[in-house]
């Protein structure tokens, strides 16, 4: 599999030799894909630690940040801010310079290229310094803000991190924007063995592992597992150092396999603006460097193959069915495939009414009533006179006849 992946996901120029991080954007087809699609017309919400809007990765980005936060960090009972200048907006700054980055980098240097540059980037910051602090002092943030990045109009929710275990909230919030149609993109983890951390246990949700430029797995991020879904670039990527936010560094991790994949759909969706959500979904599983159009997945150390911008954006994903087909029926599965399927459509059958309430009186217009012709009940009720006036002509016979005299009673 690998030799074949090579020939097709790596270009080989002589400027995808340098360690400048950038690999990720010349070698894999997305800088040919900008010359036609950049990501306009679509919305990524990207839930993340706060963000540095300030940095030049980010000065042509079409983004919105929503403040304050959905996290107490200090308990006060007041929001922590959204935004940051020092290293805790590191991870947020870095994922959303990933998707929608422009490429303008500090003090002339080269800059974080996103692979949809035009997309729509909707930013939340759910955690400040420390996420285990505030998961705890805030379990229903995350569902605060998946639940308005849908209501916003976000098509895809990039989800870049893993905690143990997730809340009844997070789960309902997860349902609900998988219900709507919103691609959910989450990570495998971190470590090693099977993946174990959510939201990448999320039922119907994206879970992407991490790949190397020589598309191999990324060492210490050998996850595995049912639910591993794609691969994408994860080691060596350029990211803004929040240090000092003017000197760049790279850094591995399958978040950032997340944030590539969150803008490999954005650039793919808006190449095929009629598709559903869903059919991107498919078209991504389909399309994969290994993949022919069919879903094969390969095992769940790869899932079902290495994501491959140019063949999504080469195939029609409205060819496919408009169903999620990462959605599985299992017992175990959270949330069961029963609350993720859309609703049923309403009954055809007509509905039963009651009795109509009897006319008190004789109609007053020439409209037809319910009930036998009124023909026929004319002539029944003549008829039903006229053997009454015989009977009775009859009787007065018969009695005449019995008492006239010399008749035996």
């Amino acid at each position: 599999m690998a030799a074949g992946a090579l020939t097709i996901l790596v270009a080989a120029p002589a400027q995808a030799q340098t360690d400048d991080g950038l690999w990720y954007y010349r070698d894999t087809g997305v800088a040919e894909a900008h010359a036609t699609t950049t990501g306009e017309g679509i919305t990524v919400a990207v839930i993340d630690s706060p963000i540095n809007p300030d940095v030049p990765d980010l000065s042509d980005a079409d983004l919105t940040i929503h403040e304050p936060s959905f996290c107490d960090d200090d308990g006060d009972g007041i929001p922590e801010p959204a935004t940051s200048t020092i290293t805790d907006a590191q991870h947020g700054t870095s994922m959303v310079a990933l998707i929608a980055g422009d490429g303008d980098g500090v003090d002339g240097q080269p800059g974080v290229q996103g692979l949809a540059p035009a997309a729509r980037v909707l930013h939340y910051a759910w955690e400040s310094g420390d996420i285990g602090t505030c998961a705890g002092l805030t379990p229903s943030g995350t569902a605060a803000a998946i639940d308005q990045a849908v209501a916003d109009g976000a098509h895809i929710l990039n989800l870049a991190y893993g905690f143990n275990g997730a809340t009844a909230e997070d789960l309902a919030a997860l349902r609900e924007a998988i219900r709507a149609g919103v691609i959910v993109v989450t990570p495998a983890g971190k470590g090693t063995g099977p993946v174990s951390e959510w939201p990448a246990l999320v039922n119907g949700a994206v879970t992407v592992t991490g790949v190397t430029r020589s598309q191999e797995l990324v060492a210490g991020f050998a996850l595995h597992g049912p639910g591993l879904d794609v691969a994408a670039p994860a080691e060596d990527v350029r990211v803004l150092s929040g240090e000092d936010w003017r000197t760049y560094k790279t850094v591995s991790g399958t978040s950032l396999a997340t944030a590539w994949t969150s803008g490999a759909l954005a650039l793919a969706w808006s190449a095929h603006p009629e598709a559903t959500g869903n059919q991107m979904i498919q078209s991504l599983l389909r399309n994969t460097v290994s993949g022919e159009g069919e879903l094969n997945r390969l095992d769940d150390y790869w899932g079902y193959g290495i994501v491959s911008v140019r063949r999504m954006l080469e195939t029609d994903p409205t060819t496919y069915p408009d169903v999620n087909p990462l959605i599985v029926d299992a017992p175990d599965a959270q949330p069961p495939a029963s609350a993720l399927l859309p609703a049923p459509e309403p009954t055809t059958e007509p509905t039963p009414t009651a009795d109509p309430t009897p006319d008190p009186g004789p109609p007053t217009t020439a409209e037809p009533v319910d009930g036998p012709p009124l023909l026929p009940v004319a002539l029944g009720l003549g008829v039903l006179t006229l053997t009454g006036t015989v009977a009775a002509v009859l009787l007065r016979r018969r009695a005449h006849r019995d008492t006239a005299p010399g008749h035996d009673r």
